[in-house]
């Protein structure tokens, strides 16, 4: 990527003098805040591709970078969130990386990224919050959070002090983040002015985000739903108690000691003034698409006698965990449970009914494979009955949450998404039922046990702690049958993924991911069979699963650039050969999945590639290149769209690689700002979806307790479980 880029930039160096700042200037071209999907990708391409967009030779690039984990070291939190709008808003924390570039000592460009919720992303950047550095952040070692052999910038190439793991050279962190780099980003400590948060990284859109606050901070009991497994009446799920706002209840984590929370606190949509200040939040503000990322469920299959780790003994010999279905088609089997006789064809919703605590074991429906044929896993051993499985969810203001909540649970039951009431059963359940942050163990939600069944669910905060809930460490080690979710990137399945530890490979079969209806999230199929209709021509060479080795099926994928080439390159080649990169997210049947997003306001100097090149949208137009050009740096962790219409960066614009979008949508019409009822559903699919803000009525109200009682004009901009349509379709409007 890095010579492409030389000569990108000999090509165009008349074009892009007018663009780049002056030589010895210093700028600060981009502090993201936001999505953890997105934050080595960003990473990478900072530190690997800005050194010819800014005229520097990569030896004159540095990059650090810590964990949330790592605060002590700084006297506190290392990097956070300060939102100075009103009294009482907590500061979020989070992972953080900084790249810079120096020249003879002076400091003349800087990146850098907080990773925290979607929501806190979009809240932060929508409500003007900035990023504050921890006091002793300048004398705190760095953690490498990023694979370091991904990074061919950094202090081994200019001959500073550097930190590594993993065996790696040329390639780590600087040991200190200088006083300088500090400086530029508002200083650190308690007297520190910080820096303004420039972009918000998210995996839902911002008006999903702002339904999102809107629903936590909802204070009426949701009753409509009684009759359908709630315990009482008060199910949750629409209106989740955490209210009432602007700044609502910590959502606390249930994992262990963790003291870690999650705060809903209210924010304006652009053109609309914010609820605390009445300052209009500035409607140039737009949304960039990055890419699509699926979710993935991730397993613990240490139990291979009684649990989720259990194989066939006939036929393929794989595990009978290794789908889940989201609509479980159901054909006049006596397991049906419609009615009648004979009962008629049914679709049923056995992932959701998992995920809700209703039925939390082995025996539940979401497990059979590959239909009602029998193939249930056997009883477990727990008074004859099925094995209990230990569930762990996200906060309901992670995009994580949102996207599984409104594509795997909170939806019709048909293939309509979030369709037309016609289209099916109204959406009832949510990760939320029968959880009431009023009640005793209802905040934190730790080990809350299932209606049927002695399984249980665990709220974490933040995709490492549900990750280190199903596989490694923090809190609950290695937890026996139990399962999560998250968006894939590889740095977020690092723990659970294939590893080279002192040039060791290891793999690790007792971890996995499932597939969702029979279709697997990353490959063409789940065993990395290839030949044949329908499967690709060979192999992938990044794919854990050997085809004869049924209890390889379904493990993690890992992968870094190092010299030993233990693990495959982090390039699309590297993990799918000459095959297409997720399949099933390129033809529209893989359903968990979101587009990853980035907000800026055009009107800020640094946010267009046209204004900055090597600004906010020159980052994601670099990120996008590369890994559709299978470049240096290009981590495969989303299907690229090409945000550059034109130039060197463009492939196939807008919709790049993407072959398939969500279209937006409305929902729930009958919100306010404060509390939230469910009326009946009255959901619509707009034939024009818009790029600009839509109207706030979608989400909580012209103005703090007015109910909306009728649909607006427009769709209101949201996605998240939108319907599946193929991109550049009439039914899809424009992007974004």
């Amino acid at each position: 990527m890095n010579r492409l880029k030389l000569l990108i930039a000999a090509l165009l160096c008349t074009a892009t003098a007018a663009v780049v700042p002056a030589a010895n200037a210093q700028t600060v071209h981009y502090v993201g805040a936001g999505s953890s999907a997105m934050f080595q990708g960003f990473l990478v391409a900072a530190a690997n591709d800005m050194a010819s967009v800014v005229g520097q030779p990569l030896t004159n690039f540095h990059h650090w970078s810590v964990k949330t984990s790592h605060s002590g070291g700084c006297g506190g939190a290392c990097a956070t969130i300060v939102d100075n709008r009103k009294a009482g808003i907590p500061i979020e924390a989070g992972n953080f990386w900084v790249v810079w570039a120096a020249t003879g000592g002076v400091v003349t460009d800087v990146w850098a990224y907080v990773s925290v919720d979607s929501t806190v992303g979009v809240r932060a950047f929508l409500g003007g919050a900035k990023l504050v550095l921890g006091t002793g952040i300048g004398a705190t070692a760095p953690d490498n959070v990023a694979s370091p052999g991904l990074l061919a910038s950094g202090a081994g190439n200019n001959g500073a002090g550097a930190t590594c793991t993993g065996g790696f050279v040329n390639t780590c962190d600087d040991t200190t983040l200088p006083a300088n780099v500090i400086s530029l980003l508002g200083g650190s400590g308690a007297g520190a002015v910080g820096h303004a948060i420039t972009a918000g990284m998210t995996d839902i859109r911002a008006e999903d985000a702002k339904y999102a606050t809107n629903r936590a901070l909802g204070t009426v009991a949701d009753t409509s739903a009684t009759g359908v497994g709630c315990a009482g009446a008060v199910c949750r799920s629409f209106s989740l108690g955490y209210g009432p706002g602007p700044i609502g209840k910590p959502i606390k984590s249930g994992i262990g000691t963790s003291t870690a929370a999650a705060t809903p606190v209210q924010f304006a949509l652009p053109g609309f003034p914010d609820p605390m200040t009445s300052v209009l939040v500035p409607n140039t503000i737009t949304t960039f698409s990055v890419g699509e990322s699926p979710i993935l469920f991730l397993v613990n299959r240490t139990n291979t006698t009684t649990g989720l780790g259990q194989a066939f003994t006939t036929g393929d010999m794989s595990y009978y965990a290794r789908n889940v279905w989201d609509q479980h088609p159901c054909t006049g089997s006596p397991k049906c449970d419609s009615g009648g006789s004979p009962p008629a064809p049914t679709t049923r919703r056995p992932l959701g009914n998992l995920f809700t605590g209703h039925d939390c074991g082995t025996d539940n429906a979401a497990f059979t494979w590959p239909l009602d044929t029998g193939s249930r896993i056997p009883a477990g051993s727990v008074g004859g009955n099925a094995a209990p499985i230990h569930l762990f969810i996200r906060e309901p203001l992670s995009g994580t949450f949102n996207t599984v909540e409104f594509t795997e649970f909170r939806i019709y039951g048909t293939s309509n998404g979030n369709g037309p009431t016609g289209n099916g059963q109204p959406a009832l359940t949510s990760q939320e039922q029968n959880i009431d942050p009023n009640a005793a163990g209802g905040n934190p939600v730790s080990g809350l046990t299932c209606l049927t069944v002695a399984g249980d669910r665990t709220r974490g905060i933040g995709t490492g702690e549900v990750v280190n809930g199903v596989g490694t460490t923090g809190g609950v080690l290695n937890q026996s049958d139990s399962i999560s979710y998250a968006f894939f990137s590889f740095s977020n399945v690092s723990k659970l993924g294939t590893t080279n530890t002192g040039g060791v490979l290891t793999k690790h079969p007792q971890w996995g991911y499932l597939m969702i209806d029979g279709i697997d999230p990353l490959f063409d199929n789940y065993q990395n069979a290839f030949g044949g209709a329908g499967q690709p021509a060979a192999a992938n060479p990044g794919q854990p699963a050997v085809a004869g080795s049924p209890l390889t099926w379904g493990e993690i994928p890992g992968c870094a650039t190092d010299p030993a080439n233990i693990l495959p390159d982090c390039k699309v080649s590297g993990i799918w050969g000459s095959n297409p990169s997720f399949p099933h997210l390129r033809d529209g049947t893989y359903p968990a999945w979101s587009e990853l997003r980035m907000l800026c306001d055009t009107a800020n100097a640094n946010c267009t590639a046209a204004s900055d090149a090597a600004g906010a949208e020159g980052l994601v137009q670099n990120l996008q290149f590369d890994i559709h050009n299978n470049s240096l740096g290009g981590v495969p962790d989303m299907l690229p769209f090409s945000d550059a219409g034109s130039g060197p960066l463009s492939f196939n614009p807008p919709y790049g690689d993407v072959g398939f979008v969500r279209e937006h949508f409305t929902d729930r019409l009958t919100l306010t700002t404060g509390a939230a009822l469910q009326p009946a559903p009255t959901s619509t699919h707009q034939s024009n979806p818009q790029v600009v803000f839509q109207s706030e009525t979608c989400s909580g109200g012209a103005a703090p307790g007015t109910p909306i009682t009728s649909p607006p004009s427009a769709e209101c901009g949201g996605d998240a479980g939108g319907l599946i349509v193929p991109a550049g379709s009439a039914a899809t409007g424009v992007l974004q």
